[in-house]
């Protein structure tokens, strides 16, 4: 597809979706003025129906907490255009993406994920290496750029990852690294930066159950899980990202278990491990 028909199938996309969700939003008695005029990431001003609930509102994302890292939740315009990337997007990525990723694909879940891990702990894979990271938006965009060329398109997917978020009493804070939690667009990246890792992990043979940026790796015995461990973070340091220092471990699930996607690994009388 050339350059100008994918900014065009783009700009309808969005126009359609967000006609839609105008539409959807006067039957639940919100004010709308009929349409708005938005400036376009070329340069041009397009006339777009507007869907703002409250108009003037700054495009950064809105600053949501929870027990961890904070969420940035964009508005509704911002997720129709980041949804329509994202469809633009994925198909091109899909097919390189490694059997061990679980989250956001079409056809698997979390259920999908947690079944996988149970099998390999019942395979004798009682080491559990947990790992927490952060993403760099330099390495996204630098992996991004090796498949896509549309000038329109990345600097588009640029400015959803800077948008920054709106804290309160702060104001607009800049979003330096990762993938903002909550945006839309958010899973596709975080699968595409780790893909080269689960691809080198099933490589050498190691057991890699990841869905997002939560991942588990499963070994036999404690000194694979600290082969591995050095490993990560060998990868991690040449490719721009962080392990964290007290989150990242290495766990034997006989005895203590572990949490991962909310589903806890604990052993079973006749030897077996099920989720609680």
């Amino acid at each position: 597809m050339t350059t100008a028909a994918s900014r065009q199938l783009i700009e309808r996309v969005v126009f359609i979706r967000l006609k839609s969700q105008d539409l959807s939003l006067r039957k639940k008695g919100l004010g709308r003025k009929p349409k708005e005029k938005v400036p376009w990431w070329d340069g041009r001003v397009l006339t777009l129906p507007a869907i703002s609930a409250d108009r003037g509102r700054p495009r950064a994302q809105r600053l949501r907490w929870g027990r961890g890292a904070p969420l940035g939740i964009p508005a509704v315009r911002d997720r129709t255009v980041e949804a329509t990337l994202r469809n633009v997007l994925e198909p091109i990525f899909e097919n390189d993406f490694a059997e061990s990723s679980y989250g956001f694909r079409p056809g698997r879940g979390c259920r999908e994920a947690a079944v996988r891990v149970e099998e390999l702990l019942g395979q004798g894979h009682a080491w559990c290496v947990d790992c927490d990271l952060k993403i760099p938006h330099a390495g996204l965009m630098v992996l991004v750029k090796q498949r896509v060329v549309d000038g329109s398109v990345l600097a588009m997917l640029e400015q959803c990852l800077k948008a920054g978020v709106l804290e309160e009493l702060k104001g607009w804070q800049p979003t330096e690294k990762g993938a903002p939690q909550g945006a839309v667009i958010s899973p596709l990246l975080v699968n595409l930066y780790l893909n080269p890792l689960e691809h080198e992990l099933e490589r050498r043979g190691w057991k890699l159950v990841r869905y997002a940026d939560d991942f588990v790796v499963l070994c036999r015995t404690q000194e694979e899980a600290q082969k591995v461990l050095e490993e990560l973070r060998q990868w991690t340091t040449e490719a721009g990202l962080t392990l964290h220092p007290t989150k990242t471990r290495i766990v034997h699930a006989p005895s203590e278990g572990f949490d991962f996607l909310g589903w806890h690994a604990i052993p079973t009388p006749i030897g077996r491990f099920s989720a609680s």
